[in-house]
């Protein structure tokens, strides 16, 4: 994580890139690293083998810290984590893990993840492989079931929007 950081350092500010938070250069790191496998996967013609590289890696994590950090922007997640929006708002979010034992979903808006307890009719679809990792669900009416660092709660899956395609 040094080296990652030093490379960030070159497009932030040595002293910006030493204040990010491990978490957030790991939990970034992960998000990004997955959109551009993905981005090669599904456009490797169009971009002709040079979407994925440390270069690419670094500008999209420096785009995230100005986005997050000086513009302030924040992510839906973000603002149901700290109470701005109620977690009852409409939201498109991904599925970037599901726990085979329970059926929870690891769900991400690109820049945040959390951990999903779906509804009856969600956890029918899990089962049935109709919702997988890389699923886009369209979802209002979740709710707050448990609080805690994410690794078991989170939004459930709720009312109007649970289904979603790929």
């Amino acid at each position: 994580w040094r080296a990652l950081r030093a490379l960030l350092g070159a497009e932030i500010g040595e002293r910006a890139a030493s204040e990010l938070e491990l978490d957030w250069l790991q939990s970034h790191h992960r998000l990004v690293v997955w959109k551009l496998a993905s981005q090669q996967r599904c456009l490797a013609h169009a971009l002709g083998g040079g979407g994925f590289s440390v270069a690419g890696l670094v500008g999209q994590l420096a785009h995230r810290h100005r986005r997050e950090r000086v513009q302030r922007h924040r992510s839906v997640l973000s603002r149901i984590e700290d109470g701005t929006d109620p977690p009852s708002v409409g939201m498109v979010l991904c599925v970037a893990a599901v726990r085979c034992e329970d059926g929870a979903l690891e769900l991400t808006d690109g820049w945040r993840c959390l951990w999903a307890a779906p509804d009856a009719h969600l956890l029918r679809q899990i089962r049935k492989g109709r919702v997988a990792v890389g699923t886009k669900l369209r979802l209002s009416g979740c709710g707050i079931t448990s609080e805690g660092d994410g690794e078991g709660g989170g939004e459930g899956g709720g009312g109007g929007g649970g289904g979603g395609g790929r």
